[in-house]
This record gives C-alpha cells, structure tokens and sequence, in this order.
C-alpha cells in the first residue's frame, strides 16, 4: 500500500504530520493448524502494525496477538476499538457444537456467518475517556480448551496508550491530563456450558488495572462479573438474560454496580 496522509493534530507542525504514507500485509499457513499474521503501515505521526499467530489442537487453542493503532473519541464512539469474537457464542450452539475438531467447527462457522452477512469480529467500547488522538499498543495471550458440552477461556492482557503523538488538546480531567502515557494489564476467564441444543450458560469474570506512566502514579482497580443465560426462541430468534456486578476502585473512591439485562435479537435475511 501507498499514499499521501494530513493528519492535522492541534499544536503540532503541519510538516510533521503530512507526508507519504506506505505499509504492507503478509498471511502465512504453514499447516491446516497453524496460521500467522502480519500488517504494518508507516504514518507520519507514527508506525502502526497488527500481528497474530495462532495454533489448535483437537481440543485446545492458543492465540498470541500484538496491535498498535491510532484512536480518539470519535472512533471510540462511531467505531469503537475491543475486539470480540463471534465464534465464541456460536460455537455453544447447534449444529455447530457437536463438532469436536476445531478447524472443522470454524470452517462450518465461517460458512455460517458469510451465508448471512455477518463478520467474526465485533467492535466494543475502549475504557479509556479523552478527546485527544492517542496511540494504544495491545498485547494478548489467550488459551481456549473446548469439550463436548463446555468451554473454557483465559486471556492475559497489556495495553499501553500514550497520548503525546502530536495532539495537545484534551478537556482538563480526562483519562490523560495528570500523565500522558496510561498502562492497563489484566485479565479475563469464561466458562460456557451448553446446558440444551438450545440454551447455554457462561460466566466471565475480567480483572484490570491502570496506571499512569508518566507525571503521576494515580491507579484504578476493575473486576467485573458477568453471567448469561442464552437461549434460542425461533429459527431466527434468540434471547438472552444476563446479570453483572462491577466493583471498582477510582481516586475519589469505590464505585459498585449492579445490572440486570434482558436482550431479544431477531436476524433478517
């Protein structure tokens, strides 16, 4: 890929931040098992670049990924960054959670979500809160074993963000206004049981901290805990009741929540 980008940061050189831009992709499947992955693109502001590697087992998946990428709150409120997989909730459901081997439960899936219009991957929210343009560095390793009614998942994470690539605007009091540069680590567990053919039930608990970096030691603390009943109600029809608890702890104190959430989803063909 090339091309020409102006990203006008405020308070930054122009010069510096409109120039050629050029990158590249490479995908690689040395076995049916394994599969790595790689994009990188060179911006003016800075480098930014995907990479992933992952290898099944009959039973068991590892995946290790890295990204780097320019975010702001426009893209976290029209297209917000977090990733979630698809794969994890249709592989609880029929007829795709009675195949055993994995490659040939993801071939069946992917038909699945192609026949319908539908991607893999989902967009969610980030949890960080500017209006600066910062770039968020995420590092991951995740481990999923599948049984025949049941699946376990545990994922350990690490994202850097750092504001100071050009921007310095922001509101006084958002995420980056005491330090530039924020790490989060943590990680999240599920556990789903496929209790029927047409209900499921899956618990996940995630845990992360922050802390700033870079002129301050401020820190936050969140666990959340999530629990949902799954259930198919028609050919094109499911619904779902979930409950989750939130316990956080913030510099002005504690903060708990508690949510009950009923959610019906029809899909049109």
């Amino acid at each position: 890929r090339y091309g020409y980008e102006n990203s006008d940061f405020p308070g930054a050189p122009k010069d510096n931040n409109s120039k050629d831009t050029y990158g590249g992709s490479i995908q690689w499947t040395p076995t049916q098992r394994t599969s790595l992955s790689a994009d990188i693109d060179k911006h003016p502001y800075a480098t930014t670049s995907t990479l992933n590697a992952t290898h099944r087992l009959p039973r068991l998946v590892f995946n290790v990924s890295q990204s780097r990428n320019l975010s702001n709150r426009a893209q976290q409120a029209l297209q917000p960054t977090g990733v979630f997989d698809l794969f994890d909730g249709l592989s609880l459901m029929e007829p795709f959670a009675s195949i055993v081997d994995p490659v040939q439960r993801e071939q069946a899936m992917a038909t699945y979500l192609r026949d319908n219009g539908l991607t893999r991957y989902v967009t969610g929210l980030s949890s960080i809160l500017t209006d600066r343009e910062f770039l968020q560095t995420r590092s991951q390793v995740s481990a999923t074993y599948t049984g025949v009614r049941n699946t376990v998942s545990l994922s350990v994470f690490q994202t850097n963000n750092d504001s100071g690539v050009g921007s310095a605007g922001g509101v006084a009091g958002d995420d980056f206004s005491l330090s530039r540069a924020i790490r989060q680590r943590g990680w999240n567990a599920t556990y789903a049981y496929r209790l029927s053919a047409l209900s499921s039930l899956s618990v996940n608990l995630s845990t992360s901290r922050s802390s700033g970096r870079a002129g301050a030691s401020l820190s936050s603390d969140r666990d959340t805990l999530n629990a949902t009943w799954t259930t198919k109600l028609g050919a094109r029809t499911s619904g779902s009741i979930g409950f989750r608890m939130t316990r956080a702890t913030v510099r002005e104190g504690d903060v708990d929540e508690n949510a009950l959430i009923a959610t019906l989803t029809t899909r049109f063909n």
